[in-house]
């Protein structure tokens, strides 16, 4: 709510924080160099494997990774390239993994993800900027952004601290 009582419309920023309240109990073994067992842990029935990059294109397409709830309808899966970073790997994962709580536990996100959006391709554009956001929020900790970047301005210099003190990605980091 605003100073003036009005309701405040939501941002991707304010969607960020709330999905991240839901991975608050076990952030630091997501951030983890084994997101993979820390999903599956702490979101059962979620599984989570490693597929050849091959089997991931789809038609032209070439993806890291994908959430899919069609292979065995009592459980979802994070699915994701074999031949990528291993830092990049844990952004897929942890975006996938805001998929999933998109789908389930923050399913009332979904919302103000469409009052951002706007329209249904506007909001299938924001929803994946949240899961970015989100993926990066869990990587790289708010207390690690605060402590490196400048409250005057973002350079280069702190992307690259950013990176070299978490398990991020250089997508991550930016």
């Amino acid at each position: 709510m605003t100073r003036d009582g009005r309701v405040a419309r939501p941002t991707i920023e304010s969607v960020v924080g709330e999905l991240v309240g839901y991975i608050a109990h076990c952030i630091d073994d997501l951030s983890s160099e084994d997101p993979a067992a820390a999903v599956e842990l702490y979101f059962e029935p979620v599984r989570v494997r490693s597929l050849p990059a091959a089997e991931l294109a789809r038609g032209e397409c070439s993806i890291d990774g994908f959430y899919e709830t069609n292979i065995d309808p009592t459980r979802p899966w994070i699915l994701y390239a074999d031949d990528v970073n291993p830092a990049r790997t844990r952004f897929t994962i942890l975006h996938e993994l805001g998929h999933h709580l998109l789908m389930t536990a923050a399913a009332e996100l979904l919302d103000a993800i469409d009052q951002i959006g706007g329209s249904t391709n506007a909001a299938m554009k924001v929803e994946e900027s949240v899961c970015h956001a989100f993926a990066s929020r869990v990587l790289i900790p708010q207390h690690i952004v605060d402590s490196i970047v400048d409250p005057a301005g973002l350079r280069a210099e702190h992307v690259v601290a950013l990176k070299e003190s978490s398990n991020a990605s250089w997508e991550a980091a930016a």
